[in-house]
């Protein structure tokens, strides 16, 4: 067996598969028709001294399909974007949709120091806006020993 690099021995094979699997993501690919990965929200998050913002990019969500909830420090936020498909569905053939349709859903974990009633959402042109207020940190407290 020839060998066309050091690398390429058995025992490397493995990470060299991983390597070319990675190459692959890279290179451009031909448009199938079908959706390459899952719809994933754009998010962006910014630290404040007080408090955290975090935008997520939805556009095309209706305000009242987001449903925004906090358990055991995981913020999570879930919508559905409708198919807007034409009146005469019927007849119509789609030949290219980048616009994402369906459930779309995004998991943080948030710091410790976050107060959960401090937490409030709006949507605005497009984007959820959540500000997360941080709590104010609490003073060190001299314990007396008896």
């Amino acid at each position: 067996m020839l060998y066309r690099t050091p690398f390429m021995r058995p025992r490397f094979q493995e990470f060299v598969q991983f390597q070319q699997a990675l190459r692959a993501l890279a290179e451009p690919t031909v448009w199938t028709g079908e959706p390459v990965r899952p719809a994933a929200p754009t998010v962006q998050l910014r630290r404040h001294p007080d408090y955290l913002e975090l935008t997520l990019l939805a556009a095309g969500l209706a305000p009242n399909s987001i449903e925004v909830t906090l358990d055991q420090g995981v913020l999570t936020i879930v919508g559905e974007r409708e198919a807007n498909a034409p009146p005469s569905a019927a007849d119509v053939t789609v030949h290219l949709q980048e616009r994402f349709t369906g459930r779309v859903t995004h998991r943080q974990r948030l710091p410790d120091d976050i107060d959960p009633q401090g937490i409030t959402a709006r949507y605005a042109d497009g984007a959820l806006h959540i500000r997360l207020q941080r709590r104010a940190p609490e003073a060190p407290r001299r314990i007396t020993v008896n």
